[in-house]
């Protein structure tokens, strides 16, 4: 299997490193041809180029893609499906801005599309997905689904770091990227949401549309907080189907109870849960930043067109799924009590937004931060937005 691999990063450097090692009988049958790069590399392998047609030239089989962006990979990934070139790609911000496009690209030109590598790190999470729902009806998916913003939040909870310091370790690391802005706004978290709820109930929703509450104003007194009364902030991503023709989805940090058992999933692993019908819940760990987690779901995916084929028209359920479904998302029905903090007085301007101030809950919280009475998610995402706070944190109380 000769491969053209888009991007020599972080990702892309894990990917030659598993494949050039040759270490199994599988990989030895597999060859990074060509590497194309947005800039020149110095260095004396022959195999890196800057130039597109010098990269498809190269006749690969497979075409790799883990460039990130959009604008760059987008033009060279509709290229190789058009050619029936078949792509695996760890870009979930493309995969999931472009899913019904591309999907049906690949379906047109009879070839397969894969991208197990954005969700879940080292997990199988999203194969895991389509085997479940062959022989089960998903109700709902959730958990940690970004490394980085675990491994800070970890570091804040049990080694007392500041969050400007945790971060700073997590890039040291290769855990973060120089511009965590993705991981921290929760974008990152919404496109694998999206992504997971596609695989579970055929659809295509736009991660856009997905509300998310990020991790930028976290500080210690919140972690200290959640400490001292038994609980533990974990970064949360949810998925949930509402009836048959709607999904509930959001992204939120949420103090949790030392039952749930996202609580215990430390260092820069992810943590995903299938709830379906027959199984109950089923959970799925590995580490889920750095080169090799991703690299090694790369290659695995490698091995399913080695074994199954380059073709859709090769395959059967649940390797290839029978079309997608318009599914609406109404998150009218997801409701909770929230955590919220921040340097400018909240309680008078909530009550002027119509939330109850939960009282009973009130001692012991850090200065500038209250806790509401139930209210639902679309409310809060109303009441936040005109709030129009800078330092804003906003979590959901488990």
């Amino acid at each position: 299997m000769k491969i053209g691999l888009l991007g020599h990063g972080t990702v892309g450097q894990g990917v030659t490193q598993i494949i050039d090692a040759q270490s199994t009988p599988t990989t030895a049958g597999m060859q990074v041809t060509k590497i194309l790069t947005r800039s020149p590399r110095k260095s004396s392998d022959s195999r890196f180029t800057t130039d597109p047609a010098e990269f498809f030239a190269a006749n690969f089989d497979v075409l790799i893609e883990c460039a990130g962006g959009i604008d760059g990979p987008l033009p060279l990934i509709t290229t190789a499906l058009e050619h029936q070139i078949p792509v695996v790609s760890a870009n979930k911000k493309l995969v999931a801005t472009h899913y019904l496009e591309l999907t049906e690209l690949a379906r047109k030109h009879d070839v397969r599309f894969l991208f197990e590598a954005t969700v879940g790190g080292g997990i199988p999470w999203l194969r895991n997905l389509a085997l479940i729902k062959q022989t089960d009806e998903i109700e709902g998916v959730y958990g940690i689904f970004n490394g980085t913003t675990n491994y800070l939040l970890d570091q804040m909870e049990k080694h007392g770091k500041s969050f400007t310091q945790a971060l700073k370790q997590a890039q040291e690391k290769g855990y973060a990227e120089a511009d965590p802005s993705d991981d921290l706004a929760g974008n990152d978290v919404a496109y694998k949401c999206a992504l997971s709820a596609n695989l579970a109930w055929g659809t295509h929703l736009r991660p856009e549309e997905i509300p998310a509450w990020g991790l930028s104003n976290v500080r210690s007194e919140d972690i200290e907080w959640g400490r001292q009364n038994g609980l533990t902030l974990k970064f949360v991503g949810q998925a949930k189907r509402v009836g048959t023709k709607s999904i509930s989805t959001v992204v939120i940090p949420v103090f949790t109870r030392p039952d749930n058992p996202l609580s215990h999933v430390g260092e820069n692993y992810n943590c995903g849960v299938v709830e379906s019908s027959y199984l109950g819940k089923s959970s799925y760990l590995a580490q889920g930043a750095g080169s090799l987690p991703t690299a090694f779901a790369i290659v695995q995916d490698l091995v399913d067109l080695q074994i199954h084929g380059t073709r859709l028209s090769q395959l059967a359920p649940p390797l290839v799924d029978e079309g997608l479904n318009a599914l609406k998302l109404d998150n009218s029905g997801e409701a909770g009590r929230f955590y919220l903090r921040s340097s400018s007085p909240l309680v008078q301007r909530l009550q002027d937004e119509g939330l109850k101030i939960a009282k009973e809950k009130q001692e012991g919280l850090p200065a500038g931060a209250v806790i509401t009475e139930e209210i639902t998610v679309g409310k809060l995402r109303e009441v936040t937005s005109k709030l129009n706070v800078e330092d804003l944190f906003t979590a959901k109380v488990d």
